[in-house]
């Protein structure tokens, strides 16, 4: 069995911070994935990446054929009516990096929508969901154009009454991506991101300070199995909320750890890059 069984445990440290924030000291306290959150994370893939001109990088084909949708769904566990406040941002290399498309979707209590991306070419993708208008239950759909063919969907909530962002443990969601070429798809929870302690100051500057929103944890781990070695392919998505969207930063996340295999064998590694890879 250990000819064929793989398995690594990945300790991953320093990484996620927020847009246009002072992130804190970090602790141990958000990401939970499994409960209702004041804000959630998605990543978002419709195409094949062109490379990172930042790294010198060749690109990279995230899905084979260059063509796929996501699908996100969220789910206001509220009883009365949010607007969903949401920012696609690029993670397209170059000028497109950070760049964000945004706008507002209103949910009634209890409901659930989906917004569907699909690649419009590089770094272009299209969105379609059916948003709640004034409580109509009915919906309205709503299509436009993005300036991101992969990247972030970050999404925080306001009052349905006075449209300021506040901090509640109201929102869940998770995603599936669409690979048509392949015929395949694979799916997975948003990140979910805890209220703090304060209240929220309404504006969609997001503050990690356990006030607005609680800090993220110092050390993240994962795992991965493969049943058969060398049938299965494993790709893990990094991205960072560190940074103001509409700016085009350096490299600002360098990521670090330790690997181990299934015989305890050891190895660290580092690995730079600017905003989504």
């Amino acid at each position: 069995m250990r000819n064929w069984t793989r398995k690594l445990i990945v300790v991953l440290s320093g990484v996620l911070v927020l847009i246009g924030v002072d992130a804190g000291d970090a602790s141990a306290q958000n990401l939970d994935l499994a409960e209702l959150g004041a804000a959630l994370v998605l990543p978002v893939i419709t195409g094949g990446h062109p490379g990172n001109v930042l790294k010198g990088t060749d690109g990279d084909e995230v899905v084979p054929g260059q063509t796929a949708d996501t699908l996100v769904t969220v789910t206001n566990g509220k009883s009365d009516a949010v607007i969903l406040k949401l920012d696609m941002i690029s993670g397209d290399p170059g000028a497109r990096s950070w760049q964000s498309t945004s706008f507002e979707c209103e949910l009634t209590g209890r409901e659930t929508t989906t917004f569907v991306f699909s690649g419009m070419g590089p770094e272009s993708s299209a969105v379609y969901v059916e948003c709640s208008d004034d409580g109509d239950t009915e919906g309205q759909p709503i299509a436009l154009f993005t300036g991101m063919q992969n990247g972030i969907l970050f999404v925080s909530i306001a009052d349905g009454e006075t449209g300021e962002v506040m901090s509640e443990n109201v929102i869940f969601g998770d995603a599936v991506v669409v690979d048509h070429s392949g015929a395949q798809a694979y799916s997975f929870g948003a990140i979910s991101i805890q209220a703090g302690m304060g209240s929220n100051d309404g504006d969609k500057v997001y503050r990690f300070d356990d006030q607005e929103y609680v800090r993220f944890p110092a050390v993240l781990a994962t795992n991965f199995i493969a049943p058969v070695e060398n049938e299965v392919r494993a790709e893990l998505l990094l991205f960072t909320v560190d940074g103001t969207v509409g700016n085009i930063p350096p490299p600002r996340v360098k990521l670090g750890g330790f690997v181990y295999n299934d015989d305890e064998v050891p190895f660290d590694f580092s690995y730079e890059f600017d905003c989504f890879d």
